[in-house]
């Protein structure tokens, strides 16, 4: 129990640090960039995004399961890994350079793209995260993670002071990630005797498998950024910076199923079929824990999102306000997706998840390429949700994975209805500003207690899970 007790709480206080220092780089990049550089930034980083695909895959994920199931492999699962990863990487770095000059970029765009590309080896790093994982060791992850994140906020830091152009960013990028490899590659292959020895059978199923998560991945990912990729073509850098500025807002609040996922997917993993009851019972906490969080921070961004963006972002972003609180009733589906997608992939419904992907993307692009021309940013934050909304939707009605959305819809209701109640009295009382947060808070509050939201019992069903997995 101690173990993974600590180690979620680990994850939890490790994952904010690095959203924390996420969110002020992110500050400071948008305003030292200021919209047009900003934008090229965050164009570069969406761009680099699917060739970083073709190296990553879904090896992590698919990796920290088989670890977290074979313990007794991990020398010949991560050494056969490296050698796919890095073979993978000599076809995309090229890919990712040759496109960009073939599509016509300009000169410093397509500079930043060929530094984020000389990146993607370095992307090996994920691999000894997924070892420390298994293992329910997420501290040493954190112990080079966090000081990594604050020596590249210091470099970015440093080039704005001196008015550097963009491209010295993704050098500073490029330092940062070869250090933070460095370093865990020190702490790792003292424990791993990492097998070199080419498998063909293991390669094979490993690239079977993490394509599939793959493709998912980057569908996926691809309805959530194409967006940009189209406000970046239709209505320029500057709409792509305000735009990026309601991103990484929203982003920052995932830390919670980010920190929770981290010990629960092995646990997941492990009892899926050895322990069915345990399954269940884990999942459906988790899917009650974080509806029961995000829906009223939701409620509260909406709230306050003007003045959130003054006060962070500044005055020349306060068209991201809209945008913001749009993509904020978004992370409802973050926050359950965490736990409905990482079941998918310890059933082993890759395929299924990439056929559904097909589908929200191609809403995604009809609902974009409809909106983004009439209203910009928010058209694309409104898209943006309304495939979430779809996928949600298909999952729920297909048979195979039926019971784990009804499971959720079931344990939602609840802070469903409290948020619901919460913006209705807010409606009629017209309260705005901080006091509008705080009487949302406080109906959303007494709504949960009266109904039975989240009970002492959920909290001891926690400590009990917990504890009888330490023990087995």
């Amino acid at each position: 129990m101690q173990k993974l007790a600590s180690n979620t709480a680990v994850g939890l206080v490790g994952t904010a640090a690095l959203r924390g220092l996420g969110f002020i780089t992110t500050l400071v990049l948008a305003r030292g960039l200021g919209e047009r550089g900003f934008g090229i930034y965050s164009f570069v980083g969406v761009y680099i995004f699917f060739f970083g695909f073709i190296v990553d895959l879904g090896i992590e994920r698919v990796v920290t399961r088989e670890l977290a199931a074979a313990p007794e492999r991990h020398g010949r699962l991560l050494g056969n890994a490296i050698i796919l990863k890095l073979g993978l990487a000599a076809i995309a770095v090229p890919a990712a350079c040759m496109v960009a000059w073939l599509v016509g970029m300009d000169a410093e765009t397509r500079y930043c793209i060929a530094l984020a590309a000389f990146g993607l080896p370095l992307s090996l790093d994920l691999l000894f995260r997924s070892y420390f994982q298994s293992q329910y060791e997420l501290k040493y992850v954190y112990a080079v993670t966090i000081p990594g994140s604050l020596f590249f906020l210091l470099l970015v830091a440093v080039c704005i002071r001196w008015s550097l152009p963009v491209h010295d960013i993704f050098y500073a990028g490029l330092l940062n990630a070869g250090l933070t490899l460095g370093l865990l590659m020190a702490i790792a292959l003292p424990r791993i005797r990492l097998s070199f020895v080419p498998e063909r059978a293991l390669i094979a199923t490993l690239l079977r498998d993490a394509g599939e998560v793959g493709a998912f991945v980057l569908l996926f990912m691809f309805a959530m950024r194409i967006d940009q990729l189209l406000l970046f073509s239709l209505r320029g850098a500057g709409e792509v910076g305000r735009y990026a500025v309601a991103v990484r807002a929203t982003e920052a609040l995932s830390i919670l199923p980010e920190a929770v996922m981290l010990t629960v997917f092995p646990i997941l993993a492990a009892t899926h079929h050895s322990q069915p009851q345990r399954f269940h019972r884990i999942y459906r906490l988790s899917f009650k824990l974080l509806s029961t969080i995000i829906l009223p921070g939701a409620l509260v961004i909406t709230v306050l999102r003007e003045p959130c963006v003054r006060v962070f972002f500044g005055e020349g972003y306060r068209e991201s306000a809209v945008p913001l609180a749009v993509l904020a009733w978004g992370m409802f589906f973050a926050y359950t997706g965490a736990v409905y997608l990482n079941l998918f992939i310890v059933r082993r419904l890759q395929r299924l998840m990439v056929v559904v992907s097909v589908g929200t993307l191609a809403v995604n692009v009809v609902v974009n390429l409809w909106l983004i021309p009439r209203y910009g940013a928010t058209g694309a934050a409104v898209a943006t949700v309304v495939s979430n909304i779809f996928g949600y939707a298909v999952w729920a009605l297909h048979p195979e994975t039926a019971p784990f959305m009804a499971e959720c819809t079931r344990v939602t209701a609840r802070p469903l209805a409290g948020v619901a109640l919460a913006w209705l009295v807010l409606a009629v009382t017209g309260a705005d500003g901080l006091v509008a947060a705080a009487v949302a808070a406080g109906v959303y509050g007494g709504t949960l207690l009266l109904t039975g939201g989240v009970t002492r019992s959920d909290l001891n069903l926690l400590r009990r899970l917990v504890a009888s997995e330490s023990a087995a």
